[in-house]
């Protein structure tokens, strides 16, 4: 007796499969904004304007899907993106202010305390490799 290789897939099956594909796409595009963006946007809205979605929906496949916030997922990649540009240039302060978006040096400053424990400078006296 032969037995039947194909699975017969209900059609709520088929519609979940089909949700957590959505979802995963949606996450996909998202990571793929933020590293594009270099850091230089960290709005949630901003991204899930990109993405068609809203703000609350995006927060809740990522948190579904990578456990994560959106609001920690772009926090990271400008953090990383900070820690380059003041490991491994030269850029001034002011500079690295302007090409991140930081509406100015004094709110980039703080931003660099609130996450990394230190000033920009602080941390590039520690930790720079030159250019």
């Amino acid at each position: 007796m032969r037995r039947n290789a194909e699975q017969v897939i209900e059609p709520e099956q088929q519609e979940e499969i089909n949700s957590n594909l959505h979802k995963r796409q949606v996450v996909d595009r998202f990571t793929k904004l933020v590293e594009m963006s270099e850091g230089r946007i960290r709005r949630v809205d901003e991204f899930a304007s990109q993405l068609n979605v809203t703000p609350k929906y995006l927060s809740a496949i990522l948190k579904e899907v990578m456990n994560r916030t959106p609001s920690t997922f772009i926090m990271n990649y400008t953090m990383k993106a900070i820690e380059h540009r003041l490991r491994f240039t030269d850029m001034t302060m002011q500079e690295i202010a302007n090409d991140l978006n930081f509406p100015n040096p004094s709110f980039f400053g703080k931003y660099c305390k609130e996450h990394l424990g230190m000033t920009p400078m602080a941390y590039r006296i520690k930790y720079h490799k030159g250019a």
